[in-house]
């Protein structure tokens, strides 16, 4: 991928601890649910070792082997894309900055979308 100008997500790189977002109403009980996810496990977390296929952290989630795996694979997925495309939310907001002395013209302006957590 070429490099990108813009600052975003995407400087990130794979080196960062994500976070449990979302619906305000749901916060609290994702939130646990994530951490005890991410705590770790003789140095590994769960989630890592739920995605690594471990046969013991598998079979810890039900005595049902085929429940098991079906949750195993619900839950690694948990901090991952939920979707392919890039989307925005239809409520950002753009601001068009003027970098130049004549507001007229538009190659004075600078287009700005505010990076939310």
């Amino acid at each position: 991928m070429a490099p990108r100008l813009e600052v975003g997500s995407h400087v990130l790189g794979d080196s960062f601890d994500v976070d449990a977002t979302g619906n305000g109403a749901h916060n609290a009980r994702v939130f646990e649910a994530f951490s005890l996810l991410r705590t770790p496990f003789n140095g590994t977390s769960i989630l890592d070792l739920l995605r690594q296929g471990d046969e013991d952290a598998i079979a810890a989630i039900s005595t049902e082997s085929r429940d098991a795996e079906l949750w195993a694979d619900k839950l690694s997925a948990l901090d991952g894309r939920r979707s392919k495309k890039t989307a925005s939310n239809t409520l950002a907001k753009q601001v068009y900055w003027l970098t130049g002395s004549n507001p007229h013209d538009n190659q004075h302006f600078h287009l700005l979308a505010p990076l939310y957590p």
